[in-house]
């Protein structure tokens, strides 16, 4: 049996690179042999990640192309990186015309446990945002429809990259995390991310809903794994590296 201190963070871009430095420490502190990370394709940042990775003894886990918005930073002593993935989760930017987001990207990292050799598949995603209001398409709010539609088409072709890496790799054991832009204090998208991933659990305690979110009141950065939960997400303290508060959980691999 193994332990998975998880820490995540949903970045922001345009925070100072001091500032992350700071929240990563803080993070490995606190002993997290895992830590997920959105936002961090600015240089600095991606600088920012490096320096910790040697200072703290981490590996990080980025693209440089495509995949490089998405971080995953393990502890070297509990984790061998086997194989990496950085792609784009679909070919659409996230609202009509030229300037918007880009598309969505996700990264995927194969990891070893050095103690056990057990296998687990991480995977980091930032889904498209404003997607709540205009759910099923017939709303009123006009321009939401299509960001609901690459929010679809983003998910879907994630869960089908992990699906063909869990057969390749005949590994079963998952963490998936994503800002997922969606509110799960609302029953509606609790349930559907149950029909979405019917095997996979949810990493929030939804008997006891934090009264706060990681996002304002709201709470729309999320673990789904097959894993079993030891300690349910819980939120940190706000740190400047983001507008997002962090999560911290103890999986069992």
């Amino acid at each position: 049996m193994s332990l998975i201190r998880h820490i995540h963070s949903s970045g922001r871009y345009d925070r100072p690179a001091s500032a992350l430095a700071s929240a990563l420490a803080s993070y490995g502190d606190r002993e997290a042999n895992l830590i997920t990370l959105t936002e961090q394709a600015n240089a600095k940042h991606r600088l920012a990640l490096q320096t910790f990775t040697g200072d703290y003894n981490y590996d990080v886990v980025q693209g440089i192309g495509y995949g490089a918005d998405c971080a995953i930073v393990v502890k070297k002593s509990d984790f061998t990186v086997l194989r990496v993935w950085a792609e784009k989760a679909t070919k659409y930017e996230q609202r009509r015309g030229p300037g918007g987001p880009p598309p969505a990207e996700y990264i995927t990292a194969l990891l070893e446990d050095r103690k056990t050799t057990k296998r687990v598949i991480v995977s980091v995603i930032h889904l498209p945002s404003h997607v709540e209001w205009d759910w099923t398409d017939k709303g009123a709010y006009s321009g939401f429809a299509w960001r609901v539609m690459v929010w679809r088409d983003a998910h879907r072709n994630w869960s089908k990259h992990l699906g063909q890496v869990k057969r390749s790799f005949k590994c079963t054991d998952l963490i998936m995390v994503a800002d997922w832009n969606l509110n799960f204090k609302k029953r509606v998208f609790r349930v559907l991310l149950n029909t979405l991933h019917p095997t996979l659990k949810l990493g929030w305690y939804w008997k006891k809903l934090p009264t706060g979110g990681t996002e304002g009141t709201r709470l729309i950065d999320a673990t789904l794994t097959n894993l079993k939960i030891k300690s349910h997400a819980q939120l940190l303290v706000d740190d400047e590296s983001s507008d997002h508060r962090p999560y911290v959980e103890l999986l069992e691999l």
